[in-house]
């Protein structure tokens, strides 16, 4: 009662003074809302719907948070230019926003509060631009952004917000020049600078640890392009993020961050020595609990399809069940489907999930032609809707490269395959010069259309001119062994096509040889060099009893990796009977036709015993 009392016979002033007080707070906070949900709003593919969902959040956040502001009282012109400011800013009149704040700046107020909306706003604004593909006007208003941020620094000592602001702005500027100009290992290193002088003024402040996340996501990506290790910068894009989940438990942007850094370490590195499956198991687990956040989302059910996709294939090329893992990532893309926001997104998870469902039922020596077909036909919807990203273009190519290869393994031309891939392929040609990744998807595509001409019976020539010296480029960056063994395969194919025209294989032969050893080298943990290295020997005219003695050791190598392989298996068998052991031969030419007897060295090893 005597608060009551006193609050009623409290001066007009004061009590209008308290009123102000909370209408500021609840409209920043209104503001900061607004401008969160905004930023975490999915790419939405229809203009309708994502128009919608602006509106729905601008009534229950932009409205309020303005109508709040518009009840704080302003003693001086510099603070009713302050307070105009940030009415402009929550309502993204950026360039307004910026104007008024550093009027108000001008006119004595607040000098920190002032520039950093000031540098808020011009970022923004950049930000806004960047959405238009416009990389030149993305950076004018950086260029005012950058120093309004770095006053507001060193003015505010204590302040983490404006070197986010700044950590922010800084790895923007970075993305962009990397898009216009040379790639650059030390590209975001002065990003990383300013989140340092952050994290030692609050290390637990998970807004600073998801930009640290993302920078170094970045530096792996540009480390992945140069031909480097991208494995250091991609776990400290884990361990930075899951460190804001653990002090934010709560918080939806930093569960769906860490699962797209799990997602970036296991795709990454899953092919160069390293351990993934820890990363995919923490990337699911927290694609699900961003979910639980959020489940009108379609990000955490894309990151879920996405994840259950990769390890499906990994554990295919490993010899084990992906069964599951397939079936989980059909239904999280359906889920996308279903969400209808992302129809483009929703056709890649579930093209990239039908590739693996066919790969997995090829393995089982099914048909599987009609569920590639559908996979890059799946994907070719969404490219016709989108822009042709290079990112789109990599997947279109990985899809036909699997079904082409698939093809030939069974002596059947590819054309439905290859030509799928021509708009695909067309794009990443415009990048081999600076994309180390589209260079080797690129160099396994050729490698295939030289196959496919001895194949035809059509001269390998001009496709060998091609494949190459991207496969020289690729192996040079030294960032995919496997490629050695593409190699040895381009010269196996054309050392086949010399011995069909009467002419001498021999030193083709030998090039493959000297590549399969090499691949055992960098890749002892893979099957492939040891196969190919039976190969060369199955492909000269009259192998010496030392060569199938030593292709007969290296088979069996290559068995222990993959026991259950009906390709090894099939090679072995050849090697056998070469050997003049029939009966082995045909005891592996069972094993073989059991698990897939669709393939050409299993038909052929058929041939040769009856």
């Amino acid at each position: 009662m005597a608060e009551q009392h006193a609050g009623r016979d409290a001066p007009h002033g004061v009590v209008r003074q308290r009123v102000g007080v909370q209408a500021l707070a609840l409209g920043l906070l209104d503001g900061e809302r607004y401008a969160r949900e905004r930023a975490q709003l999915p790419r939405i593919d229809d203009p309708k719907r994502k128009e919608g969902r602006i509106a729905a959040l601008r009534a229950r956040f932009r409205e309020p948070a303005v109508a709040r502001l518009r009840l704080v009282p302003a003693a001086t012109g510099a603070d009713r230019d302050l307070l105009e400011a940030r009415i402009a800013l929550v309502e993204e009149r950026h360039a307004d926003a910026a104007a008024l704040a550093r009027r108000a700046r001008e006119a004595g107020a607040d000098p920190l509060e002032a520039s950093t909306l000031e540098g808020e706003a011009w970022l923004r604004r950049s930000l806004e631009i960047y959405e238009t593909r416009d990389l030149d006007g993305t950076l004018t208003p950086l260029a005012e952004a950058l120093p309004a941020l770095r006053r507001a620094a060193e003015i505010g000592r204590s302040a983490p917000r404006p070197r986010l602001l700044l950590a922010q702005a800084l790895m923007h500027e970075g993305m962009v020049r990397q898009q216009r100009e040379p790639v650059r290992a030390d590209r975001f290193d002065p990003a990383l600078a300013v989140l340092a002088e952050g994290l030692a003024l609050d290390p637990k402040d998970p807004d600073l640890l998801v930009v640290r996340s993302e920078i170094f996501a970045e530096k792996g990506r540009l480390a992945r392009m140069l031909g480097t290790d991208p494995g250091p910068s991609l776990l400290a894009a884990v361990t930075s993020v899951d460190a804001a989940t653990r002090a934010a438990p709560s918080n939806r942007s930093a569960w769906e961050r860490l699962a797209w850094a799990c997602l970036n370490y296991a795709r990454e590195l899953r092919d160069a020595h390293y351990e993934v499956g820890w990363a995919w198991e923490k990337g699911i687990a927290a694609a699900t609990r961003a979910g639980e956040l959020s489940p009108e989302s379609s990000v955490p059910p894309s990151l879920l399809s996405q994840m259950y996709a990769d390890r499906a294939e990994t554990t295919g090329i490993r010899g084990g069940d992906s069964t599951g893992d397939i079936e989980a990532a059909l239904v999280a893309a359906r889920r996308v489907a279903q969400i209808g926001d992302r129809p483009i997104v929703s056709r890649i998870m579930l093209a990239q999930a039908m590739r693996q469902d066919a790969t997995r039922r090829w393995s089982a020596g099914e048909a599987a032609d009609a569920r590639y077909a559908e996979a890059a036909h799946t994907l070719g919807e969404a490219f016709s809707r989108g822009e042709g990203q290079p990112a789109l273009a990599g997947f279109g190519v990985q899809i036909a490269v699997l079904w082409a290869e698939s093809v030939l393994l069974e002596g059947r031309g590819p054309d439905d395959a290859l030509a799928a891939v021509a708009p695909w392929a067309a794009t990443l040609r415009t990048r081999v010069d600076t994309d180390i990744v589209a260079a080797a998807q690129l160099a396994e595509l050729e490698v295939l259309e030289v196959q496919a001409a001895v194949l035809a019976g059509r001269d390998p020539g001009p496709e060998f001119a091609r494949a190459r010296p991207l496969l020289e480029k690729v192996v040079k960056a030294g960032v995919y062994p496997a490629m050695r063994g593409r190699m040895a395969e381009v010269e196996l194919h054309r050392a086949a096509w010399l011995a069909g025209r009467g002419l001498d294989p021999l030193p083709a032969l030998t090039a493959a040889d000297r590549y399969a050893q090499l691949m055992k080298a960098e890749d002892a943990s893979s099957p492939d060099g040891w196969r190919l290295e039976t190969e060369v020997v199955l492909a000269r005219p009259s192998p010496l009893a030392a060569d199938l003695a030593r292709a007969r050791a290296a088979i069996d190598k290559s068995l222990t990796f993959t026991p259950e392989d009906p390709r090894l298996l099939a090679l072995r068998g050849h090697v056998l009977a070469a050997s003049g052991d029939l009966a082995g031969a045909r005891a592996a030419l069972e094993q073989a036709r059991t698990r897939n007897g669709r393939l050409a060295w299993v038909k052929s090893l058929q041939a040769r015993l009856h």
